[in-house]
């Protein structure tokens, strides 16, 4: 690794420390920190840009070999003049990369939330011995390192569960405690996928706990999942982007069909025919009123005559004399 400054090597020997690289040749992988390379170096990671076309040649040596320039996107135009025609070619982090700075970035920020919480006096006093033989750091990697593994054996015994358990009482149980929404998921059984996991993948990446997880209904090529209504949206967001048996994924809350209220089989609703039955009693009843009129008319027909009306005797008297005539 190439640095320009004094500065620069400590603090790139301080990082690769950290991150558990030695610079002895001893190590199946290893890293140099010096200002050129050396002639059994298979890369050269510039960690400092080479302010001439003399630095960089003296960087990277006379043997041709691959070279990999840390420096910011507005340093590319300078870095393809140092090379002098050679192919410059920017590389992305990939998405796994980014991924877990994500995840040390969160653990950082829980690591804030608790030092400001300051409510851990019973931990000062369980660590405070260690510090006689180890760093505070030291500790503080130590206990952060035993936090991860307990939690990957919790969520890797809640996707086991998630497996044997049938989906539902899944939902039975998610249901009863909170309300669900489902979610549509982009991998399905044409991906091999399984409830673990899914189940694995939403708890680490939202940071919910298996029991926010409800029904899993894996199809062929996607799948729906039942997540607590609370949590779903943040589900969506932070699980699209990440990788399930390979898959990229996309996710979404899935948006239910309004049921149509649509007629029976036999074309007609329970209040149709009580409604058209009530008209036919009806019309029954109109018939049978009709006929008990229609005898009662004829009955007084048969009878004694009707008794005239005055307007019909009143015509009756004034056609009589022209009947006369």
């Amino acid at each position: 690794m190439y640095v320009r400054s004094d500065d620069s090597e400590r603090e790139t020997r301080e990082l690769l420390r950290a991150l558990g690289y030695s610079e002895s040749g001893s190590d199946e992988t290893w890293i140099r920190v010096a200002r050129a390379a050396g002639p059994d170096a298979d890369l050269v990671i510039l960690y400092d840009t080479p302010a001439s076309r003399e630095e960089l040649r003296e960087a990277v040596g006379p043997a041709p070999r691959r070279v990999i320039a840390l420096a910011q996107p507005r340093l590319l135009a300078s870095l393809r003049v140092l090379a002098g025609g050679a192919s410059v070619t920017p590389f992305t982090l990939s998405d796994a990369g980014l991924r877990a700075r994500s995840r040390e970035e969160i653990v950082r920020g829980e690591l804030r939330d608790t030092l400001a919480s300051r409510s851990f006096a019973r931990e000062l006093l369980a660590l405070e011995p260690l510090l006689e033989w180890y760093d505070g750091i030291e500790i503080a990697a130590a206990s952060l390192q035993l936090l991860e593994q307990a939690r990957f054996e919790r969520d890797a015994a809640r996707a086991r569960a998630a497996e044997v358990r049938p989906p539902h009482a899944a939902a039975g149980n998610a249901s009863g405690s909170a309300t669900m929404t489902r979610i549509f998921i982009n991998v399905g059984a044409m991906d091999n996928a399984r409830p673990g996991d899914l189940v694995g993948a939403i708890t680490n990446e939202a940071h919910i706990t298996s029991a926010q997880v409800g029904k899993i209904d894996i199809r062929e090529n996607h799948s729906l999942v039942e997540i607590a209504s609370d949590v779903a949206d943040s589900v969506v967001s932070k699980l699209t982007g990440s990788s399930i048996r390979g898959r990229r994924v996309v996710a979404r809350i899935d948006q239910e069909r309004p049921g149509r209220a649509g007629p029976s089989r036999s074309g007609r609703g329970p209040s149709d025919r009580s409604e058209r039955g009530s008209r036919r009693d009806t019309g029954v009843r109109r018939d049978v009123t009709r006929d008990r009129n229609e005898r009662d008319s004829n009955q007084r027909t048969s009878g004694a005559p009707e008794r005239r009306g005055d307007d019909e005797r009143e015509s009756d008297r004034t056609a009589r004399p022209g009947d006369q005539e």
